[in-house]
């Protein structure tokens, strides 16, 4: 199951997906200063990189918990560095 090609997807995906709650993190802030530009162009980021992510782990369930991974990534760093 494990071969390179696997673990670049992998990668791909957890890196995509920190993107995606770093994205998610960054737009709610945004949202609770009420700034309507910034708002918009996070939810584009969101937009964009949760379809790459979707298109990489769809043929791929185990791929899941790359995303998940990612997810916290994100959301920790996210939310750390706005402080």
């Amino acid at each position: 199951m494990w071969t390179w090609e696997y673990a670049g997807k992998f990668a791909l995906v957890m890196f995509l997906m920190i993107l995606v709650d770093a994205c998610w993190a960054k737009y709610t802030l945004a949202m609770q200063r009420k700034d309507a530009m910034l708002s918009g162009l996070w939810s584009v980021g969101i937009m964009l990189c949760g379809a790459l992510v979707t298109v990489n782990y769809v043929g791929d369930k185990t791929l899941i918990v790359a995303a998940a991974i990612g997810a916290f990534i994100g959301t920790y760093f996210a939310v750390k560095h706005s402080k």
